[in-house]
């Protein structure tokens, strides 16, 4: 008798995006409305984001922010930055995690209540994470740093002067090559 070793490969029972990556149904309609102060107009724009979804349940990273990378085009929100920087990261694609987080085409902050302080705080979920932020004045000029953490899990609070009817640009990243999942707020 030989001896016979038989291997079977398991399927996954449901299908999974990766960890940080935004699905929530009608996010995209949402941020454009809280963003850019109108409505969504292009209903293609939301079938590019759910198939983007759908690539990257397939594992099909590039596909999937290729899709995003036209759809941020048009609808520059955090949930499509946020996905393309999960999905750079996930390719190891480090130039542009870096740059996933601001576009030139629109801002991803606008200032409608006057001038002065605004508050930026990220509260790190996950104890792996070293966030670290970035912060660009309307011409996309790096405008300062928010604070030099270097403990996984800690959380960041910072402040930057805006001025009223300006957009502003918040780019959020991880240092030495951690990663996790992270909320933002702005404030005032």
């Amino acid at each position: 008798m030989s001896n016979m070793l038989f291997v079977k490969r398991s399927q996954p029972t449901e299908a999974q995006v990766l960890t940080g990556y935004v699905t929530q149904k009608g996010i995209l309609r949402d941020e454009y409305r809280l963003y850019c102060g109108e409505a969504l107009k292009d209903a293609e724009l939301e079938v590019k984001f759910r198939n983007a979804e759908a690539l990257t349940i397939r594992r099909d990273y590039a596909g999937a922010a290729a899709l995003l990378e036209g759809v941020v085009t048009q609808a520059a929100v955090p949930a499509v930055y946020n996905n393309l920087g999960v999905l750079y990261a996930e390719m190891n694609d480090r130039g542009h995690v870096l740059m996933a987080n601001w576009t030139p085409r629109t801002g991803l902050l606008r200032v409608h209540r006057g001038s002065g302080l605004l508050s930026v705080a990220i509260e790190n979920r996950p104890t792996t994470l070293i966030p670290a932020l970035t912060t660009f004045s309307p011409d996309r000029r790096n405008s300062g740093f928010g604070p030099d953490l270097r403990t996984p899990g800690a959380s960041l609070s910072h402040r930057m002067e805006v001025e009223q009817n300006q957009k502003y640009f918040i780019q959020v990243w991880s240092q030495g090559n951690s990663s996790g999942a992270y909320g933002l707020t702005v404030g005032n």
